[in-house]
């Protein structure tokens, strides 16, 4: 299969066990342990904190994690993540279809169930400046049955002329979804559910519209993992749109144990997004719940 092709064509292409199943596992099992460590993480569900014991009747997390590669907090799964989406593997790929040699992961999310994603574009949400150079990756960390809620996406969506994606005239998520959905039917446009297998990963452009469904049976988990690229010294849309702020981002960058794979710390930093976010949000708490939550931080409960 030519990926680069593929990908410049139908704005996607799927590899088949691409992920090596010693990864896959780190992962699976670190989330489990997270699971029964009852603290708290970011979730990007509902943008806020809940703790990791908030799960289904089945066990699954009922929230997703947001950037989990920047919360300490998650522990070894943190670690477990960033081995998974900073793998060779994946580097290959991301060369073959940009040229590029080094690439920095800017934004991840690690699911275990579906939490059902309305459809979009990422473009109009992040991308490069200019637009169409990030390369996002969908990781089954499982077979992913029909009914889990499955990834989708509008193959060659990313050659349509859609200026609402770019032009910054829509300012809110909920209006933005809206228009996508009305633009979804004015154009008849076909979603593809690829049936992807543990190890397989969907690799889609910026422009590509896709999304996923939520759980048709509450039985099935959907355990994976989103990532989005972008090659290192590429400008971003909004965050880094000069050299100079391009240099920031290139300084605070971690390392990971692939030297092709960088790790954002500027968008925001981890120590923006975990400490001073919980603390804000513990701050909040105490203002709405004055000796409840008291209580709690003397119990250590939330710590």
């Amino acid at each position: 299969m030519d990926i680069k092709k593929a990908y410049n064509q139908k704005g996607f292409v799927v590899i088949k066990n691409l992920i090596p199943e010693e990864i896959i596992l780190n992962v699976n099992s670190s989330l489990e342990l997270f699971k029964k460590s009852n603290k708290f993480y970011y979730t990007q569900s509902n943008h806020t904190w809940v703790k990791s014991s908030k799960i289904s009747k089945q066990g699954y997390l009922i929230d997703s994690i947001q950037s989990p590669t920047k919360q300490h907090n998650c522990g070894e799964l943190k670690l477990a993540v960033e081995d998974a989406i900073s793998c060779s593997k994946i580097s290959e790929v991301l060369e073959t279809i940009s040229g590029e040699k080094e690439f920095i992961n800017w934004q991840n999310m690690l699911f275990d169930k579906s939490t059902g994603t309305l459809d979009h574009a990422d473009t109009w949400y992040l991308d490069t400046k200019p637009r169409g150079a990030m390369i996002a990756a969908w990781i089954a960390l499982e077979d992913i049955h029909s009914d889990a809620g499955r990834f989708f996406v509008y193959p060659e969506s990313h050659k349509l002329n859609i200026p609402e994606n770019v032009n910054g005239k829509i300012k809110d998520h909920y209006e933005y979804a809206r228009f996508i959905n009305e633009y979804i039917k004015i154009k008849n446009l076909k979603k593809y559910a690829p049936r992807l297998k543990k190890g397989d990963v969907l690799f889609w452009h910026p422009f590509t519209i896709h999304g996923s469904w939520n759980q048709k049976n509450e039985l099935y988990s959907r355990k994976s993992l989103t990532a989005h690229y972008h090659p290192v010294g590429t400008l971003r849309m909004d965050s880094a749109e000069n050299q100079s702020a391009v240099k920031q981002y290139i300084k605070k960058m971690r390392r990971s144990s692939n030297p092709a794979i960088y790790f954002d710390n500027a968008d925001p930093s981890n120590f923006q997004f975990t400490t001073i976010s919980f603390w804000r949000w513990i701050l909040k708490k105490l203002l709405l719940n004055g000796k409840d939550l008291r209580r709690s931080i003397m119990n250590r409960e939330i710590l």
